[in-house]
């Protein structure tokens, strides 16, 4: 069984990195993010990211340019791997 918490699933990050963001873990509205720090490290990691034009988004409804994001939701941008939330 495939478990998206244990450290060696994780992939790690460095500030400016493109991503893919899963909101939620709704794999079927995927938004352009980029890597902009580590909130904190533990069982979830939860990454900063900042949305790509969050206003082409009507769904998105954020004030602010940055949000928290755990690690399941996310993957480098243009990957084919399915993010880790959807693994089983």
């Amino acid at each position: 069984m495939f478990n998206p918490l244990h450290p060696d699933n994780k992939t790690h990050y460095q500030d400016n990195d493109l991503i893919d963001v899963a909101l939620n873990g709704d794999c079927t509205k995927i938004y352009k993010g980029r890597i902009r720090g580590l909130a904190s490290e533990h069982i979830i990691d939860m990454w900063i990211v900042e949305i790509e034009n969050p206003f082409l988004y009507e769904d998105l409804k954020w004030p602010y340019s940055c949000i928290t994001v755990q690690h399941t939701f996310l993957r480098k941008r243009g990957s084919n791997e399915p993010f880790l939330c959807e693994r089983r």
